[in-house]
């Protein structure tokens, strides 16, 4: 399919790694590049997540002294995350090693961390230093080193290349002893803090495995720690969420390690989604010998269904909504499949148009084909579904708040709902989700919203 966006607003490779890491506590990762680089990454990732403030040693060894601005000025320049080195035209010469050396012993001697990641800017990759053998010689800690970027790469490039040299620096390849546990523990690989409500998200696939007395032990690149990725090998099961960001990353764990893994047929975005899940991993895990609990599950999936079924019904029966409604949605296609399938098979919408912003993958792709082929009408009704969605005339639009908003300039009356950052700057004080059973009925309560605004 071809790739129908603009390049210039659509998060990139960089952005993917950058994101990837910060998602790692007690972690500093440092960009090889200029001051532009660092910018917008520095302040997203303080708005995303909620980290302690930054100290220095005090003159007693005992004290310790809030970061001052001159401290924040030392590659930091005012933001409290993603320091960098500031390249300038005569680094691009004479190389930038110095510079990263510098960088490196001056966060080694001022702040405790667990691990250091140093990300080449596109410009600073070209140059062909290795920072990785500077880095190893001043570090005895794990060190990351992404040496390019992948340039005009996605998202989640930059995301699967960066998890994947996390694993290879903290982890080795020694087969572990059999560690048997009361209670199934899994690994959730694929979430990143850059997800909108990555925070909520997170939250209901804990409260569903606790249900299921399934005990959760890495969320990788989503705030977890250096020992909770050294116990990634310990878990019975890797359950990967997004193929095109960590299915690689869970076959060379099986690969290394001999732990299998479960891709989701699709997001848990809806009841059914949700419930396929639960039925799956219960039968995996029942197969390893573990009793799993799936009756408080049914029971949360039970009210969640008959609370939803009311709302849409009042609308339905009020206004003709959302049945029949066309939507455009934008995304990768682990979000273009479990989104259109959650809006077509529950909600009975309509998909006007389905953009792609990310990495090809065939099996995502033939789904949303056989999806499409299920509730098409006609032969030809869905024939051009796949196009830019700068062309789309639908009611309702999901996509990043950059898509939104340019939308508006064509003038139609629609109404814009956030699945992606970068967004408008609204502050979520209370998580919100779009995962789990409380995730979906709130984009129910979004959905319907939506179509009331466009009366």
């Amino acid at each position: 399919m071809t790739k129908h966006y603009s390049k210039n607003i659509s998060p990139d490779s960089i952005t993917g790694s950058i994101m990837a890491l910060e998602g790692v506590k007690n972690i500093i990762v440092l960009i090889n590049g200029p001051m532009g680089c660092k910018f917008y990454h520095s302040s997203t990732s303080e708005f995303l997540t909620i980290r302690p403030i930054l100290y220095v040693p005090g003159e007693d060894d005992n004290e310790k002294k809030p970061v001052s601005n001159t401290f924040l000025n030392n590659y930091f320049f005012m933001q409290p995350r993603v320091p960098c080195t500031y390249l300038d035209g005569y680094d691009y010469v004479y190389g930038t090693l110095p510079k990263i050396k510098d960088a490196i012993i001056y966060l080694r001697d001022n702040i405790d961390f667990d691990i250091m990641a140093i990300i080449n800017s596109p410009g600073a990759c070209l140059i062909g230093d290795n920072p990785s053998l500077l880095a190893k010689e001043l570090l005895d800690i794990p060190v990351v080193v992404i040496e390019s970027p992948g340039l005009s790469e996605d998202f989640d490039d930059g995301y699967k290349k960066a998890s994947n040299l996390l694993l290879d620096s903290i982890l080795t390849n020694e087969k572990i002893k059999n560690i048997t546990h009361k209670r199934p523990l899994v690994n959730i690989l694929g979430l990143s803090i850059y997800d909108l409500y990555h925070e909520g998200n997170k939250a209901e696939l804990m409260n569903i495995f606790t249900k299921m007395d399934i005990d959760t032990g890495c969320f990788l690149c989503m705030e977890s720690s250096l020992e909770d990725i050294k116990k990634i090998p310990n878990a019975d099961l890797n359950i990967v969420l997004y193929p095109e960001r960590s299915l690689e990353t869970a076959q060379k764990l099986k690969e290394a390690y001999g732990t299998d893994f479960y891709v989701c047929d699709c997001l848990p975005i809806g009841f059914d989604a949700i419930e396929k899940m639960v039925k799956d991993l219960c039968e995996l895990l029942k197969s390893k010998n573990y009793e799993i609990e799936e009756n408080l599950v049914k029971q949360e999936a039970e009210k969640s269904r008959a609370k939803a079924w009311y709302y849409i019904n009042q609308t339905f029966l009020r206004y003709g909504k959302p049945k029949g409604v066309y939507f455009a949605l934008e995304g990768n296609w682990s979000q273009i499949y479990s989104y259109s399938k959650f809006f077509m098979d529950y909600l009975g919408m309509l998909p006007e148009c389905l953009s792609l912003v990310g990495p090809e993958n065939e099996i995502l792709e033939e789904k949303t084909k056989e999806l499409l082929s299920k509730h098409a009408q006609k032969e030809e009704v869905f024939k051009d579904v796949f196009k830019d969605i700068q062309e789309s005339k639908a009611e309702l639009v999901f996509g990043n708040a950059n898509t939104i908003a340019s939308l508006k300039l064509n003038k139609h009356i629609f109404c814009g709902i956030e699945i992606a950052l970068p967004g408008m700057g609204y502050t979520d004080i209370i998580p919100k989700a779009h995962f789990g059973f409380k995730g979906s009925l709130f984009l129910i309560e979004q959905v319907l919203n939506g179509l009331m605004s466009n009366l």
